[in-house]
């Protein structure tokens, strides 16, 4: 099935002394039945065939803005000032079409026809608000903005019509030159008008619960897989990673995907992480190819399989999986890297310990010589001592046989 551009976006500006600035400021004022004759007087857009933007075709709604789905008169009167304060102040003016073909709108259930027919006017709304949002935001306009827009109902597409300005521009808008003239930079950026278009289709098809289950599914599912282990106990998967391990460098900081050293090692660490995520988180992963192609098949439908950007659906699906090896590469390599970490702790424990035990025996033979010359000393101390006191006993036994000696002559002479 081929399918064409089911939404068109186009944005321009007009300049203030253009004559279809104050035509617009003078539709804000009008009920919807005199702004439907006056469409082509005041859109910057009324030549584009692409959009078939006529008058007296079909109908129009009441306006909008960002925070009301109808305006009384006072609150056109308000608005309407506001655009007369930012012409006075030279700001331009953005118009922006949001061109729907109506088949695309049936197809996401927006619109059906016949006599119980019906449009999702608050769908469409609320889509343009946030578009409109993500411009000011993107091109950092400020809170002076004031917009407007309204839905033009035909028989062959639906549009949103939108126009903005800003009330002082001087405070968030670039000068140039143009025509020896200065005036303000009104061009939108091309990645603001993409982003606005993006943003109003995932708004149209509600794709963001989808968006935020695929960043889910990324950054926590499928990451926190690699680092449950369950894989631990295959020994054909443990048999790979060591053979891996044996290829990283020493050096732990660089186990990093996208590291330069990583560069050969990559091929390896794909497959082992598909390995690991297709055996033991093989549902999570099919949900997640599963949403990336509503994601593709979404801005194919969108953009248009023959435009540009209906690519965009293949760069996403590419962009993501390439996002998913980084993350989950990662996150193996982390895990490795935490092992290693702690087999060198290990491995330094136990060095430490060695160093302390020879360190103990080092002090105690050192203390054991000590000790001994210690005591050596000590025997020498106490040998001379022993030997002095037995030279004296000997000394003093010598002595009392001689006074006995002396003693018995005396009294021999005596008698």
């Amino acid at each position: 099935m081929t399918y064409k551009a089911g939404i068109v976006t186009k944005s321009k500006f007009i300049s203030p002394s253009d004559k279809r600035y104050n035509k617009a400021i003078d539709y804000i004022s009008r009920d919807a039945a005199q702004r439907n004759h006056v469409v082509e007087s005041y859109h910057a857009f009324a030549d584009d065939g692409a959009l078939n933007i006529k008058n007296d075709e079909g109908r129009l709604t009441p306006l909008f803005t960002r925070n009301k789905s109808y305006l009384n008169s006072k609150e056109k009167n308000q608005l309407k000032r506001g655009f007369e304060v930012a012409k006075q102040n030279e700001s331009p003016m953005w118009q922006t079409v949001f061109s729907f073909d109506n088949e695309y709108l049936k197809e996401v259930g927006l619109y059906s026809e016949g006599e119980n027919g019906f449009l999702n006017e608050d769908a469409l709304r609320n889509a343009a608000r946030v578009a409109m949002n993500k411009m000011i935001d993107d091109m950092k306009l400020g809170d002076t903005v004031e917009w407007a827009g309204a839905i033009h109902f035909n028989t062959d597409n639906i549009h949103i019509h939108t126009m903005m300005v800003v009330k002082e521009p001087e405070d968030v808008l670039e000068k140039m030159v143009y025509k020896n003239q200065s005036v303000y930079r009104g061009k939108i950026p091309p990645v603001t008008q993409r982003g606005m278009k993006s943003t109003f289709a995932n708004a149209i098809e509600n794709r963001e619960p989808a968006l935020i289950r695929i960043s889910q599914l990324l950054r926590k599912e499928l990451k926190a897989g690699i680092y449950d282990k369950e894989w631990a106990k295959d020994a054909a998967m443990l048999y790979q990673l060591n053979q891996l391990r044996n290829d990283l460098p020493e050096d732990t900081r660089t186990w990093r995907y996208k590291r330069s050293e990583m560069a050969e090692l990559r091929p390896k660490i794909d497959h082992l992480t598909q390995k690991i995520l297709s055996e033991y988180h093989g549902e999570s992963l099919k949900e997640f190819e599963r949403l990336l192609k509503e994601q593709s098949d979404f801005y194919v439908r969108v953009y248009g399989e023959n435009a540009k950007e209906g690519n965009l659906g293949k760069t996403y699906q590419d962009n993501k999986r390439k996002e998913l090896r980084e993350t989950v590469g990662n996150a193996l390599l982390n895990a490795m890297r935490e092992d290693a970490l702690k087999e060198n702790s290990a491995r330094l424990e136990v060095m430490e310990r060695k160093r302390v035990r020879m360190q103990q025996r080092k002090r105690n033979s050192v203390q054991w010589k000590i000790e001994k010359k210690a005591l050596s000393n000590i025997k020498s101390f106490v040998g001379e001592s022993y030997q002095d006191f037995l030279n004296r006993v000997s000394y003093e036994r010598d002595q009392r046989e001689k006074e006995w000696k002396q003693k018995i002559e005396q009294e021999r002479d005596f008698y």
